[in-house]
C-alpha cells in the first residue's frame, strides 16, 4: 500500500509498522513488548543464547543488534511477518540490492562522521556533500532494486514504497540536483600553487602543460610490451596541516559564490533525513546478519528451518535439531541432532542417562529452538511445530557461596518457589538436575512435587536428572534417554550423544551415585592403573 507523502507514518493497517519510538519499523516490533533497549534476559547465560547471538551479531557492533534478540514477539502473524522478510531475502536480486544499500549506507555514515570530527568548516562541508549524496543515491537505488524485484514480503513491499516516496519527494530531488552540480562544479576547480622559500602563494589556473602527460609521453619509448598496471591510493590523515588549510581557505576566496553555495548545502540539508532510514538501515543489518550465520551453518551441512508457530496448547515436534553453541567446540561434522515430540496430555520430557552424554545440552536446546524461533528467524532444526510462549524459566545450579545468608538447598528452593509463582501454560520451563545438593531422598520427594505442579500448570517443561522415577508420575511426563552403544564386556559403554524416547532404564540414579563418590567405571580404572588404593 502506498503512503501519502515522502514522510508520512503509514496507517495503521499498513504492514510497515510504527515501533515504540514512533519510528517506522520492518520487524514489526509487540507494542506490548515495552520500549526498545532492554537488557539481557536472565535466561540467556543458563542456555547458552548469549554466545549464539554474538556469534550471529559478530563483525557488527556499531549497530547494537542484541537489543533486537532480546525481545520475542508474541503472536504467530508478527513471527511470520519477519519469516517473509528472511524468505525475500533468499533472493539474489533482493539480497543484493540490500547489501548495496547497507554497504553504501555505511559509506555514508563515514563521511558524515568525518564531517563532524574535522576542524575546518570547508572540509566538513566537502565531507557532508559527499555522505548526503551518497545516502540519496543508496536510497534511490535501494527503491529502484526492489520496485524490480517482485517483492513478496509485506514488510520490505512497503519499505520500497517508502523508499521510493522519499527518493521522489521534492526536497531528496532538489538536493540530489544541487549536490551533483556542487561535485561537478568543485571537480573543475584548478588553481595554481607558487612556493618560493617560506612564501606561499595560490593563483588562478593558467593553463600551464600537465608535465605528467609530458613524462608519459617521453618515456612511451621505452616501452617493450605491456605492462601490469601498479595503481594504488595514498593513505593520509583527512585533517589538513596549517599550510593546506591556508591554500584552501585561499582557492576558496577565488571561488567565493561556489564556497558559498556549498556551506548554504550543508545548512539547508542537515535535517533532509527522516529517522526512518537510519532504523531501516539497522534492522535490515538485523536480518542480513542471521541471514548469513544461516547460510554459514547450511554450508556446514547442518539443517535450518523456519518452523511453524502456534499458540499453546497443541503438539510440539523438533526434527533433528541442534545447540549452534556447539560449534565453539566441536567441529560440524561430530555435531549430533536430536528430536523430541510432545502430545497433550504430555508437557514435561524428563531426561536421564550417563553423565556426559548431551543431556544438558538437549535440555538447552529445547528453548534454544523455541527462543530462536519466536524471534522470527531460522532456527538450527530439520523441521519444527512450535507453541508460542509467554516466558522461559530455567533452573541451573549455582556455586555455593561462602558467607551467603542461606543454605544452597535453601536458595535452590527459592528459586523454584519462584518459577512455580509465575510459570504459565504457556511458559517453557528448564530443570538442569534440580536439588543436586540434598540427599537423594530429599531430592526424589522435592522433584515429584514440583513436577506434579508443573503438570498442573501445563507448563512445557525439560528436567535433567539422574532420578529415572520422575519421568513415571503421571500421564503428563514422558521418558527420554540419553543412549550409550554397547561395548565389549569390561569396558565403558560409549557415548552417542543421542537423545531418545523410551522407558528409563533405572540405572542412571546408581551410575550417578558411583561418580559421585569416585567409583565410576573410569574412576576405578584409574585408580588402578595409578596404583591407588
Amino acid at each position: 500500500m502506498t503512503c501519502p507523502g515522502a514522510f508520512v507514518i503509514c496507517e495503521k493497517r499498513s504492514p510497515w509498522q510504527k515501533g515504540d519510538d514512533g519510528v517506522l519499523s520492518i520487524l514489526d516490533r509487540d507494542p506490548s513488548a515495552g520500549g526498545e533497549e532492554v537488557a539481557e534476559p536472565p535466561y540467556f547465560r543458563d542456555l547458552l543464547l548469549d554466545r549464539v547471538v554474538g556469534a550471529i551479531t559478530a563483525g557488527r557492533d556499531a549497530f547494537h543488534l542484541q537489543a533486537y534478540f532480546y525481545r520475542p514477539l508474541g503472536s504467530a502473524p508478527a513471527v511470520l511477518y519477519r519469516q517473509a522478510v528472511f524468505q525475500d531475502l533468499e533472493r539474489l536480486p533482493v539480497r543484493t540490492a540490500a547489501e548495496r544499500f547497507a554497504a553504501a549506507m555505511a559509506a555514508s555514515r563515514q563521511h558524515l562522521a568525518q564531517a563532524e570530527a574535522l576542524r575546518d568548516e570547508l572540509q566538513q562541508h566537502r565531507w557532508f556533500l559527499e555522505g548526503t549524496l551518497v545516502r540519496g543515491q543508496a536510497i534511490a537505488a535501494l527503491a529502484r532494486d526492489w520496485a524490480a524485484a517482485n517483492l513478496r514480503s509485506a514488510a520490505l513491499g512497503s519499505a520500497q514504497a517508502f523508499l521510493n516516496q522519499l527518493a521522489q519527494s521534492p526536497a531528496v530531488q532538489t538536493m540530489q540536483a544541487e549536490a551533483a552540480q556542487l561535485v561537478q562544479d568543485l571537480a573543475s576547480v584548478y588553481y595554481d600553487v607558487h612556493i618560493q622559500g617560506s612564501r606561499v602563494a595560490v593563483l588562478p589556473h593558467q593553463g600551464d602543460k600537465d608535465f605528467g602527460a609530458a613524462i608519459e609521453a617521453a618515456f612511451a619509448r621505452f616501452r617493450q610490451g605491456p605492462v601490469e598496471p601498479y595503481a594504488f591510493r595514498s593513505q593520509r590523515d583527512p585533517e589538513l596541516n596549517h599550510v593546506e588549510a591556508q591554500i584552501l581557505h585561499l582557492v576558496a576566496q577565488q571561488h567565493t559564490e561556489l564556497f558559498s553555495r556549498l556551506e548554504q548545502f550543508h545548512s539547508t540539508y542537515a535535517t533532509l533525513w527522516p529517522p526512518d532510514v537510519a532504523q531501516l538501515d539497522r534492522e535490515l543489518q538485523w536480518y542480513l546478519a542471521w541471514r548469513e550465520y544461516a547460510e554459514s551453518l547450511a554450508t556446514a551441512g547442518l539443517p535450518i528451518c523456519f518452523p511453524e508457530v502456534h499458540r499453546a496448547p497443541g503438539p510440539m515436534q523438533i526434527r533433528e535439531a541442534f545447540h549452534p553453541a556447539l560449534l565453539d567446540v566441536m567441529r560440524p561434522p561430530d555435531i549430533v541432532c536430536n528430536s523430541l515430540d510432545i502430545t497433550e496430555p504430555e508437557c514435561i520430557a524428563v531426561v536421564s542417562g550417563p553423565n556426559q552424554g548431551g543431556k544438558t545440552t538437549f535440555a538447552r536446546l529445547f528453548a534454544t529452538v523455541h527462543y530462536l524461533g519466536q524471534l522470527g528467524g531460522p532456527i538450527p532444526a530439520a523441521a519444527a511445530r512450535l507453541t508460542l510462549f509467554d516466558h522461559i524459566f530455567t533452573h541451573f545450579p549455582r556455586e555455593e557461596r561462602a558467607g551467603a545468608p542461606s543454605s544452597h538447598l535453601e536458595e535452590e528452593l527459592r528459586r523454584m518457589l519462584d518459577i512455580l509463582g509465575s510459570a504459565t501454560r504457556e511458559s517453557l520451563v528448564v530443570l538442569n538436575e534440580p536439588f543436586g545438593s540434598t540427599t537423594a531422598q530429599d531430592a526424589r520427594w522435592l522433584g515429584q512435587r514440583v513436577l506434579a505442579r508443573l503438570a498442573e500448570i501445563g507448563a512445557r517443561t525439560v528436567c535433567v536428572t539422574f532420578l529415572d522415577e520422575w519421568s513415571r508420575l503421571s500421564d503428563a511426563t514422558v521418558s527420554l534417554v540419553a543412549v550409550a552403544r554397547s561395548a565389549r564386556r569390561g569396558e565403558p559403554a560409549e557415548r552417542t550423544f543421542r537423545i531418545v524416547r523410551r522407558p528409563a532404564d533405572g540405572r542412571a540414579h546408581a551410575v550417578a551415585l558411583a561418580e559421585r563418590h569416585g567409583l565410576g567405571y573410569e574412576q576405578v580404572r584409574e585408580q588402578l592403573a595409578g596404583g591407588g588404593s
